[in-house]
């Protein structure tokens, strides 16, 4: 049996929800629709509503490097800890980043413009 190239959940009105999967074969796409019924569309209702809680539960920040337009979803107790917590246990403050690649290119942007020792501490530097 093949394996589908795409598999996702389709809503209309007149049929509800199904799964549908897409298969790609040399004559093109081909689709093969299977309703929701009885037990499967209650699961798929609660995985629904648990997936609502779960958003609600969630925010969008910023990466913190200034090049980079992406966003990361974190819980709202994830964010306390970056901005609260953080500063309160240790005196630092934790900046977010989508990616290590954009953590580095920030890094190397900061330590090219403020003077950082190797432990992460401002250089004293002569006015």
């Amino acid at each position: 049996m093949m394996t589908p190239d795409l598999t996702y959940i389709r809503c209309t009105p007149e049929n509800g929800y199904s799964l549908v999967k897409v298969y790609v074969s040399a004559t093109g796409l081909k689709e093969f629709e299977t309703p929701f019924v009885g037990n499967e569309l209650i699961r798929l209702h609660s995985i629904i509503e648990q997936k609502k809680k779960i958003n609600q539960d969630m925010c969008k920040i910023p990466c913190w490097n200034p090049n980079c337009g992406e966003t990361i979803i974190i819980s709202y107790e994830n964010k306390r800890d970056f901005l609260i917590r953080y500063f309160r246990n240790y005196g630092k403050v934790v900046f977010p980043f989508c990616s290590k690649k954009c953590r580095d290119e920030f890094e190397t942007m900061i330590s090219e413009e403020i003077p950082l020792t190797k432990n992460g501490e401002l250089k004293h530097v002569e006015p």
